[in-house]
């Protein structure tokens, strides 16, 4: 969450006597507190079932691999959709994260990709890629979240084909990400 910092120094800039409660939630809560009148402003991804919402796209996040850095395909400079299948594929939750969900499998389903496994979470994802020696699937802020609650000082560094951002295209080679430490540049 790396826009919160900023956005948080607009509010209180812009509505000085504005309360500013903070939710963590999934975006089908977030989307029904919005709808029941619970919530007044919420940043989530566009979800179907939200009739009367409008949603307006403030950022891209480009997908990541994310594996065990011991992993044979971690150490290739780009990774393709097809070098997945037949892989442990670690998916999210069509529950809690429908939009990414849809969009992860759109994007892997013509290579015969599924997954083997849902997280519902950011921490159960990482248990489950460490405990099943599996990949995932992730949002670049995933990896950085990864990096930032890691005990250790870490740097997260991580592009799509060389280029940080750059959004993925259907058959597209993706770069595999890798944690380093600081002390190892």
């Amino acid at each position: 969450m790396d826009w919160l910092p900023a956005v948080m120094e607009i509010l209180r800039a812009e509505l000085p006597s504005t309360e500013v409660v903070i939710h963590s939630q999934d975006s089908p809560d977030l989307a029904a507190g919005l709808i029941h009148g619970k919530i007044d402003l919420a940043f989530l991804r566009p979800e179907k079932q939200a009739p009367g919402l409008k949603f307006r796209l403030l950022r891209k996040d480009p997908l990541i691999v994310v594996m065990p850095r011991d992993r044979v395909l971690a150490a290739r400079s780009s990774i393709r959709p097809q070098d997945i299948a037949g892989q442990t594929f670690i998916g999210v939750s069509p529950v809690r994260a429908p939009t990414l969900w849809a969009v992860i499998n759109d994007y892997l389903k013509p290579f015969g990709v599924k997954p083997d496994h849902q997280a519902k979470n950011l921490a159960m994802a990482i248990s489950l890629v460490t405990s099943t020696r599996g990949i995932g699937l992730f949002p670049l802020y995933f990896l950085k979240s990864v990096a930032e609650n890691r005990r250790q000082p870490t740097d997260t560094r991580c592009t799509a084909n060389g280029r940080p951002g750059h959004r993925l295209q259907r058959g597209e080679h993706v770069a595999a990400p890798k944690i380093y430490s600081r002390e190892s540049g």
